[in-house]
């Protein structure tokens, strides 16, 4: 398993003698992020972590802006001499240490684009994002729940991925609160984790490409 490789090369460093960060707060590292990589665990997927004295940071690279905003403002406050920034790229099996500038370039690189409703995929609408609320009641915060309208239901396990954690953050938008969980998921009707335990790991079928561009049209009436 990919992710679990990376996440042992992670801990050789944050293990070694000496090692001065990371005296605090292990559980970021031990617990989160490894299952934030397990989570993400698909070909052509790089992360960017930060190592501080207390606690990690880990998101993925190249969904969209909204998913490194952490990883970003984390860079920006914490002293350059009590952290450190690593690139890991989960096919290569490699953990690169950045400087600040390389690390910045790469938050500004991005797969997808989002709209008010809108994700598309270098330069293709691939989804139109329903998202609806639950209301307070007896005293219990609204939920979220997401449909989103593709046209197709094969996409490589990468952007299933991707999809998912942005309708994360459509429902925290939508209702202005990083505090309101995101029940379901669907991709056309279909529960998203379903698509993913069922993947077979394929980058996508010709014939999903070729529906797609008949679908095109449609998503962008949806998304009117």
């Amino acid at each position: 398993m990919h992710a679990e490789k990376l996440f042992e090369k992670m801990k050789a460093i944050i293990e070694r003698a000496g090692y001065p960060l990371l005296s605090s707060y292990k559980v970021d590292f031990y617990v989160h992020d490894r299952e934030y990589l397990r989570q993400n665990d698909a070909p052509g997927v790089k992360f960017m972590w930060i190592v501080r004295e207390s606690g990690t940071y880990l998101c993925r690279l190249s969904v969209a802006p909204r998913v490194n905003a952490e990883v970003d403002y984390a860079i920006d406050i914490h002293d350059a001499n009590r952290r450190e920034v690593y690139l890991l790229d989960r096919d290569a099996g490699t953990v690169k240490l950045l400087d600040d500038t390389a690390a910045k370039r790469r938050l500004k690189e991005f797969d997808y684009k989002v709209g008010r409703c809108t994700i598309s995929r270098k330069g293709e609408r691939i989804a139109v994002a329903d998202i609806r609320l639950t209301s307070w009641t007896n005293g219990k915060p609204p939920t979220g729940t997401v449909h989103c309208h593709t046209g197709q239901m094969q996409f490589p396990l990468e952007t299933l991925y991707a999809l998912r954690s942005l309708a994360v953050y459509f429902v925290i938008e939508a209702t202005h609160s990083l505090f309101t969980a995101t029940e379901k998921i669907f991709i056309e009707g279909t529960d998203i984790n379903e698509l993913i335990a069922a993947h077979p790991q394929p980058v996508i079928y010709p014939e999903v490409l070729a529906r797609g561009a008949l679908h095109q049209g449609s998503l962008e009436l949806l998304a009117a």
